[in-house]
């Protein structure tokens, strides 16, 4: 895993109702773990978010959608 991916786990982690921390990092260890063998596009990460979205604490929805459509961004 790559430090920018290490350090994004964490952050993600931090605001995942700890009820459903376990399943959001294996989600998002898969999704690295999918970047670094095929391409990565917008529409995996539209579906990682579907998926990881609800996860997440409801009052850091908005922080961690702005994150993920930053990475969004920069991808092809």
């Amino acid at each position: 895993m790559l430090k920018e991916q290490e350090m994004f786990l964490n952050f993600f982690i931090e605001r995942t109702q700890p009820e459903h921390a376990q399943q959001a990092k294996e989600l998002l260890v898969q999704s690295f773990a999918n970047q670094a063998t095929q391409a990565f596009t917008k529409g995996d990460l539209e579906q990682l978010q579907q998926q990881l979205l609800p996860l997440v604490k409801p009052e850091m929805v908005a922080e961690v959608t702005a994150a993920m459509n930053h990475f969004k961004g920069q991808l092809s």
